[in-house]
């Protein structure tokens, strides 16, 4: 899934526990538990790192968007949230940026431990784009 995905999904995840009581500590962790789940899902991944570093632009535009949209009330939780969701994929952006070898991979669905089902483009850009609308509607209605 994509880094910008897991950013939003990460941060709907937050700030939906956050607004039922759920003290931040643990609406954060829960995002990065959505990572998991997410990745799970048959979808798309990119594997160079230009498609990276344009995902991780995507993110940090939406999330800055979504700051600035009004519907947000606690922004520190929109940002944690959402790197908590994505962190997991930073090791992701390292291999591309061959920093690191996917040898060296730690997170579950990285290394194979977890199931990370892959598709062709299309049709496995459907399931990312569907998971980002319906966080974004989360993070309107929170």
């Amino acid at each position: 899934m994509y880094v910008s995905v897991h950013a939003v999904t990460g941060a709907a995840t937050a700030l939906t526990l956050e607004a039922a009581g759920v003290p931040a500590a643990l609406a954060v962790g829960a995002s990065v538990l959505t990572h998991v789940i997410l990745d799970a899902i048959p979808h798309h991944d990119y594997r160079t790192f230009p498609a990276a570093v344009v995902d991780l632009a995507l993110a940090f535009g939406i999330l800055q968007l979504l700051a600035a949209s009004g519907w947000v009330t606690n922004t520190s939780m929109l940002w944690l949230g959402g790197f908590a969701g994505a962190a997991p994929d930073l090791e992701i952006i390292a291999v591309h940026w061959r920093a690191i070898s996917y040898a060296r991979a730690r997170f579950p669905s990285h290394t194979g431990r977890l199931p990370h089902p892959q598709l062709p483009f299309i049709p496995g850009i459907l399931p990312p784009v569907l998971v980002a609308g319906l966080a974004m509607l989360v993070i309107r209605w929170v």
